[in-house]
């Protein structure tokens, strides 16, 4: 009924009310959650990739993000110099073309953030990996 329906929806207001008291609360208390260092840029170093990965893997679980074409996207975006340079072909064919228009090795990368670390891997390794 409507008179349910206008009960409902006060409560909802209510509960929100009160969710934002309680957020500020908090936040005059002094509370806060702990900042996660995003991961530092990666340029194609061998020797820094193990690293970057790690970085990569733990910022995303800190934050969340579990999605793997959103790990992909995000990890790019971290990618600098040589690293970016090869990459940057991959992410223009993701961004400007549909699924069904892009390169094979595109579509495989955005949709297994593990494959994303195993091409980065095989472009970037160390010497001493092979």
């Amino acid at each position: 009924t409507i008179s349910s329906a206008a009960a409902n929806t006060k409560t909802d207001k209510e509960h929100i009310q009160a969710l934002y008291k309680r957020i500020n609360e908090i936040e005059s208390e002094g509370i806060r959650t702990a900042k996660v260092k995003e991961p530092a840029p990666y340029d194609g170093k061998r020797d820094e990739l193990r690293g970057f990965i790690t970085q990569v893997s733990i910022y995303h679980k800190r934050i969340g993000l579990t999605d793997d074409n959103e790990c992909v996207l995000d990890a790019s975006a971290y990618l600098k110099g040589d690293a970016l340079e090869w990459f940057e072909p991959i992410a223009r064919d993701y961004l400007e073309n549909s699924e069904e228009h892009q390169e094979d090795e595109t579509v495989e990368i955005f949709k297994s953030f593990p494959k994303f670390e195993e091409t980065l891997k095989n472009v970037f390794r160390e010497v001493d990996e092979q």
